[in-house]
């Protein structure tokens, strides 16, 4: 769970340093990892290769004991303070932004969702159903005014895209409904 969480982290933020760039906000990854870890530059790029690799990784714990190893830092406790940064950006390029409270839960406009990110960033599933936040009862005008648009949670630092059930959760994986469950002998031909 931790794992899943950190990836969906990742997620968010380079989503975010994507968003920044499209405003032209000048950013540099490298240098804000210099600044939150206070290595020199060498670790810091390292420790960026393996933010990189870690959502596709099989090895994550792995991972997790190097970056701390370079940073001093595990990576969750890293992409906390690499998103607070990132949304403080965020602010200072948005004069107002936009923000919704649902379930005890705030939730920052970020922008429109393409279909393209929808599906890389938002696979559905029973799990994200389970991790909506549904919208409170006030009519259809609610949700349709936020379908296909993305939120950042500030309590739990993940994407959120709006549907006609309420805001669900990024970087939930969907797994594959028989994978190792039954496994297929081969013959030799």
């Amino acid at each position: 769970m931790k794992f899943e969480h950190n990836a969906a982290m990742i997620g968010s933020a380079q989503f975010l340093e994507e968003q920044l760039r499209k405003k032209e906000i000048s950013y540099d990854r490298l240098s804000t990892v210099e600044e939150i870890t206070g290595c020199d530059t060498e670790f810091c790029g390292m420790a960026v290769d393996f933010l990189d690799s870690y959502c596709s990784s099989d090895q994550k714990e792995e991972l997790d004991e190097l970056f701390c190893g370079l940073t001093g830092q595990r990576i969750g406790d890293f992409l906390e303070r690499w998103l607070q940064i990132l949304l403080i950006k965020w602010q200072e390029c948005v004069k107002e932004p936009m923000e919704l409270c649902l379930n005890g839960k705030h939730f920052i406009f970020i922008g429109k969702c393409t279909e393209e990110e929808k599906r890389t960033l938002f696979p559905s599933g029973r799990r994200a159903e389970k991790l909506t936040v549904a919208w409170k009862k006030q009519g259809e005008e609610t949700y349709r005014a936020y379908l296909q648009e993305i939120f950042l949670c500030r309590e739990d630092l993940r994407l959120y895209l709006g549907s006609e059930k309420g805001l669900i959760p990024g970087g939930t994986e969907r797994r594959k409904r028989y994978a190792g469950k039954y496994p297929v002998a081969r013959q030799s031909a």
